[in-house]
C-alpha cells in the first residue's frame, strides 16, 4: 500500500507545482504596464517553460501578409520581418486560423 501512494503524491506534486507556477505568471501578465513589456515577460516565462535557449513573439500584419517580431530574445533591438507565407510561424498563421486575431 505504501508503494502505491507515491506515485499519486509525486503526481500531485507536479500539478502544484503548475498551478504556482500558472499564479507565477499571471501576476506577472498583470504587473506589466506595456505590450511591449508584456510580450517581452511572456517571451522570457515561454522560454523558461519550453527550455528554450530563446523565444520569439511574431505579429502579422495581414494587410502587407507580413510577419514581424521585435520581441526575439537574442536580436538584440533587430526587427525581424519576413513574408507570413515562409517559416514555421508562416505555416502556423496559414494552417491555423485560431492563432489568428478576428478580423475589423
Amino acid at each position: 500500500m505504501a508503494g502505491q501512494s507515491q506515485p499519486g503524491r509525486s503526481e500531485q506534486s507536479r500539478r502544484l507545482a503548475q498551478y504556482d507556477d500558472l499564479i507565477r505568471f499571471a501576476s506577472g501578465v498583470n504587473a506589466e504596464r506595456s505590450f511591449e513589456e508584456l510580450f517581452e515577460f511572456v517571451a522570457r516565462e515561454a522560454a523558461t517553460v519550453m527550455r528554450a535557449d530563446r523565444a520569439s513573439i511574431f505579429l502579422l500584419n495581414p494587410d502587407k501578409k507580413e510577419l514581424s517580431s521585435r520581441i526575439a530574445m537574442g536580436v538584440g533591438d533587430q526587427v525581424i520581418r519576413f513574408p507570413a507565407s515562409l517559416g514555421i510561424a508562416g505555416h502556423v498563421v496559414s494552417e491555423r486560423p485560431d492563432s489568428r486575431p478576428p478580423s475589423r
